[in-house]
Order: structure tokens, then sequence, then C-alpha cells
């Protein structure tokens, strides 16, 4: 049997970016692989290739004889179906593989292509396959990815996996766990794991939330609260706080990239663009744009563009070497800190 595992392009007419669901697709494959072909055995009856393995070469291996199981043939990263151009397989490859997917009976081992995009239809490869899946010597495995533009399928799928576990979540804490962590599902269920065992049989808050769950945003988070408070003293000691972790160029690459959604949330809301279609435009959480919104709610726009160009100004200094690393980001956190102050006096 061949099995085409991939994901799809995102959007309700598919014409967004492609993803695939990695955790599900590879609990799809642990799974299979365990009702395959016992552990044991693997060593000897499981063989896995890269994508630029030549099709004859895949089709022998698949045919070799196993030894007291199933034989299995992993295809990673494959592109038979979905590559054009000078990525695409070529001629003869295409001739060995049209010719092996138009064979009337299955194999008797498992194939598994894990197809790096969607498939080009038009081909002549993806034609023979379609053939073989009504032939039932194939099958098809659709795992698609997170949508970037609206993630409440994941925030849906968060509180089952909760439900699941017998974990009670106080109503917001999937949308704040998803805002924070982002949509990557391994990274979600390690979130959870750790709001499990600290919530002990109580429900889980919106406070356990802030104290656990942190992204890499969220680690400069105390700098950033101290700069829309305009609190120097509080700007300078959280930095040198987060600072103790991680390198400067990091803190300012984070800080870049909030700042930058700041700038273009401030400028959509001024245009009376509602808070849904921000976060759509954005391409981050409802439930954070609104957190942003507030909490740049004293802050102009014209504030906060100086700030994001003072932090890009300091960005390229400190790349070549032009500027020290502390005195020079006290000195840019000072300034963001009196200018947004300034801004809201004025």
């Amino acid at each position: 049997m061949i099995h085409l595992v991939r994901g799809e392009r995102s959007g309700a007419k598919k014409d967004g970016p492609y993803a695939i669901d990695g955790y599900e697709a590879d609990a799809w494959l642990r799974d299979s692989l365990d009702g395959w072909l016992p552990a044991d055995l693997r060593p000897m009856n499981l063989t896995t290739f890269e994508g630029s393995a030549r099709v004859a070469e895949v089709q022998s291996a698949l045919r070799t004889p196993s030894f007291f199981g199933d034989r299995v043939v992993i295809v990673r990263d494959c592109n038979w179906f979905t590559a054009s151009g000078k990525d695409a397989p070529n001629e003869n490859d295409k001739a060995v593989l049209v010719a092996w997917l138009n064979e009337p009976r299955p194999e008797a081992g498992h194939l598994v292509l894990l197809a790096v995009g969607s498939p080009n239809k038009t081909t002549r490869q993806y034609k023979a396959f379609s053939s073989a899946l009504s032939s039932k010597t194939a099958v098809e495995h659709v795992f698609p990815g997170p949508n970037p533009y609206d993630d409440r399928a994941t925030v849906a799928w968060l509180a089952r996996q909760a439900g699941s576990k017998g974990l009670k979540l106080q109503p917001g804490v999937a949308e704040a766990v998803v805002a924070r962590i982002g949509q990557d599902k391994g990274a979600l269920v390690n979130e959870l794991a750790k709001l499990t065992a600290f919530a002990d049989d109580r429900p889980v808050t919106r406070e356990d939330v802030d104290l656990l769950c942190h992204s890499e945003e969220s680690e400069v988070f105390p700098i950033i609260e101290a700069l829309l408070a305009f609190d120097v003293r509080g700007v300078l000691a959280a930095y040198d706080e987060v600072a103790r972790q991680k390198h400067p160029l990091e803190c300012l690459a984070t800080m870049a990239t909030v700042w930058r959604q700041y700038v273009s949330c401030k400028d959509l809301a001024g245009q009376r663009v509602g808070p849904d279609e921000i976060a759509r435009q954005v391409k981050a959480h409802p439930f954070k744009v609104q957190k942003d919104l507030e909490a740049i709610r004293h802050w102009s726009l014209e504030a906060l563009v100086k700030g994001l160009e003072a932090i890009v100004a300091f960005d390229h200094a400190l790349k070549r070497g032009l500027a020290d690393e502390q005195e020079g980001f006290h000195l840019l956190l000072a300034r963001l800190a009196q200018l947004g102050r300034a801004r809201v006096r004025a």
C-alpha cells in the first residue's frame, strides 16, 4: 500500500500558505508503525530515504523480502507529486513512478511518502496516483496545518486536549495559551502538561498562564511593559534582569518584532479597522491584538514609529560595532520611555 501524507493550503479558498500539521502527521506515522511493525523488527524491515532518492531505488527497497513482518519504506521530504520545473523528478523517475502506480495489485508492504507541499494535480504522476486511489492500491492522508489568520480551530483543539486529560480551563485560558505560545501543537501539549502539574485538581486560571507559559516574546515583556508605562527606572531594571539570560541582540530582535506589531495595530486602529480584521492582517490572535491595543492606548502612532526607528538604528549600530551593548541599550530604553512620556504630555 502506498500512503501519501501531506498538508494543504490554508484559507477558505485554499489559496493561503501551505502547511502541514506535523503533530498529527507524526502521531499517525507513529501509530501506523506500531500496527505494521513491532519495534524489534524495525532494524531489519524499515528503510528511510530522503526526497532525493530515485524512484527505482525506493521501489526495490519496498520489494525486498521482509523478516516476520511488513516491509515499510519511508520517503521524507518527498517531491514526487508536488514539485515542478528543475525540482521535479527527472523523466526516467516519472516514467518508473507512473508505471508503478498503474500496476493492478497493491504492494505487500507499506510505502509512506511524506510530501513537502501540495500536489500538482496536473502532472501525469499525480494523475496515476489518483487512479491508484480509485483502485485502492494507494491512500492519501491529509493533515491541514494551522490557519495563520484564524486560530480558533487550534484553540478548540487545545480545549479538547485539556478535557481529555480531565483538566478544567477557566474561560479564556485556551485562547490565552495559544496567543502566547502560537499554534505549534507539540509546544502546546508541553504547556498543557505544565499547567496540569501546577493546577493539580483545580481549574487553570489566566494567572497560571501568565506565570507558566512563556514564549520568546514573553521573555522581554517586563521591558516592554515598563516602556509602555514610561517607567525609566523600571525598564532599566527589567533589561538588566532579562540580559542575564538573553544576548542583547536577541532582546533587540524580539523587541523590534513586538514594536512593529504595535505600530501596525495602532495604524490600523486609527483607520477604524476592527480588532478581528486587525488580527487577520497582522496574523495574530484577536485576544493578543486587544491586549496590544490596550497596552499602547496612551501612545501616539508618531511616538511608536519614532520608537521603532530608534530600535532599528541601534540594531544597525550594535551589529557594526559602533555602540556598546549595555550602555547603548540603557540609552535606547531611556530614550524610548522618555519619548512616550513626552508624546503623552504634548
